[in-house]
């Protein structure tokens, strides 16, 4: 018989709990990207806190991954930053909508 327990433990390991992490940051760098609303000065402020964060993650919970392992955090960190980023761009220019 398969323990569930240690199916969950290799379903909610380090990858996937960074990756959830680093949506978090960029979901909410999307949005700060949006307040300053400049796209240079947006995507500027988007790569120093993901270098910020990722150089804290790793500090604290002792990470000594690969170059690959951070590269596929900043693909997921890029992507949801400009989906959101976006959103609120678009939906405030076109349809005047979440103004600030």
């Amino acid at each position: 018989m398969i323990d569930k327990t240690d199916e969950r433990k290799k379903w909610w390991n380090n990858d996937l709990k960074f990756t959830l992490l680093f949506l978090l940051f960029g979901i909410i760098m999307g949005f700060v990207g949006f307040v300053i609303n400049s796209p240079i000065r947006s995507f500027l402020v988007m790569i120093v806190v993901f270098i910020g964060s990722a150089v804290a993650v790793k500090r604290v919970w002792k990470i000594s991954e690969t170059k690959s392992w951070w590269f596929s955090k900043f693909i997921v960190y890029i992507f949801l930053w400009f989906v959101v980023w976006t959103i609120f761009h678009t939906s405030c220019s076109i349809y005047n909508m979440l103004c600030i």
